[in-house]
């Protein structure tokens, strides 16, 4: 749940699109993602979960 709330959160839509925002753009200037933001998270919470899963459990 944890992992879904950093990806999902406004703020996290904002600091990437300081950070990837000369790429492409990932927020409209009212804080609402794009699609293309919008894609881009739901990747990075997918390998964000799968490398959780593939951890060690031990």
């Amino acid at each position: 749940m944890l992992v879904f709330f950093i990806f999902a959160n406004p703020e996290t839509f904002l600091l990437t699109q300081g950070a990837f925002g000369s790429f492409f753009r990932i927020t409209q200037p009212t804080g609402v993602p794009t699609p293309v933001g919008f894609f881009l998270h739901a990747g990075l919470f997918f390998c964000t979960m799968l490398g959780l899963m593939l951890l060690p459990s031990e």
